[in-house]
């Protein structure tokens, strides 16, 4: 099994923290940094559990300089997904099954079972959340929010080589060249959106609705975090994968406001998994980083070229 991430320099302490758990739990398993961005010192990543670092401009990329600058930096390490996924396939071939992982996710218990979805399929995707909204508390990210970014979490995507996954990633890098744009209210959200129509276009899907996976702020409604035992449980799943986005860990509120809008149990694992990772994140050089600069972020004549091809596909779009 393949696991990779993709992030610029700046990101390399979650890089790391992603790696280690995935380690922990499978030390066997191969984890490849995709670096959008100039490589920096060696020792940036060299002995922090990178099997591979392979820079962006060391993949075939079309119109790459054009997306560089047509795109900002989110816009950017999304746009080139499936292009390191089809890298990956062709370097190496006897390793037909990849796992993507966004940086800020951390691993808490073993992932064998998306080896057993496999299978039987080869495109494994992740809902934001599975159980409609009826008044539960707790909800914070609602339907409609959803239905404009996407209905699966491109935090996490698994697949398998096929003429089917070869077709899928053909045609996502066609849509990604233009159109992987940060513009929900036009129907778009960068890589995401597109996913929703995988399970239209493509037979072999596997939505994930098991609740150990993928979970974040946007689906603890319906997934309490509680201890049984050594393990952290979703419901009734063992905790796979948590995902940290948004996380604002300048707020010294923002763990105590998350954790009130739930029930003790929940709160607890909130108070007590969200300091532990910002720790994680300080150990591998989270001071150090953040203040790296991406080689690819646009300059002030490149931020005026985004804001004008921005506002002209705007237009397009609203036409």
């Amino acid at each position: 099994m393949i696991t990779f991430t993709i992030c610029s320099n700046n990101y390399l302490p979650y890089a790391r923290v992603l790696c280690k758990s995935i380690k922990q739990f499978h030390p066997g398993w191969k984890f490849v940094l995709g670096l959008v961005d100039k490589p920096g010192q060696t020792e940036w990543y060299q002995g922090w559990g990178f099997d591979t670092v392979i820079p962006v401009e060391d993949i075939e990329v079309p119109n790459f300089s054009r997306m560089v600058s047509a795109y900002n930096l989110v816009e950017l390490n999304t746009a080139v997904k499936p292009y390191f996924f089809s890298h990956l396939f062709e370097t190496y071939p006897d390793d037909i099954q990849i796992l993507y992982f966004d940086p800020d996710i951390q691993v808490f218990s073993e992932l064998e079972e998306l080896a057993e979805e496999f299978e039987k399929k080869s495109i494994l995707l992740v809902p934001h959340f599975s159980t409609a909204h009826t008044g539960q508390s707790g909800i914070i990210t609602p339907e409609r929010r959803i239905l404009q970014r996407g209905l699966y979490n491109l935090g996490f995507l698994g697949l398998k080589w096929s003429q089917e996954t070869s077709f899928l990633l053909e045609w996502w890098q066609d849509k990604l060249q233009c159109e992987c744009l940060n513009l929900p209210e036009k129907g778009l959200f960068v890589d995401q959106k597109w996913m929703d129509l995988a399970p239209v276009y493509f037979e072999n899907v596997k939505i994930l609705k098991d609740q150990g996976y993928d979970v974040a702020y946007w689906n603890l409604y319906e997934r309490s975090l509680h201890r049984r035992g050594d393990g952290i449980f979703a419901g009734e799943s063992l905790l796979r994968f948590y995902h940290f986005s948004a996380y604002d860990k300048s707020s010294s509120t923002y763990v105590g406001n998350l954790a009130e809008k739930f029930e003790s149990e929940t709160a607890q694992v909130i108070r007590d998994i969200y300091p532990e990772y910002h720790r994680l994140l300080k150990q591998n050089g989270l001071d150090e980083f953040k203040s790296v600069e991406c080689a690819y972020r646009p300059k002030e004549g490149g931020r005026k070229l985004l804001r004008t091809i921005k506002s002209r596909l705007k237009d397009w779009l609203a036409s």
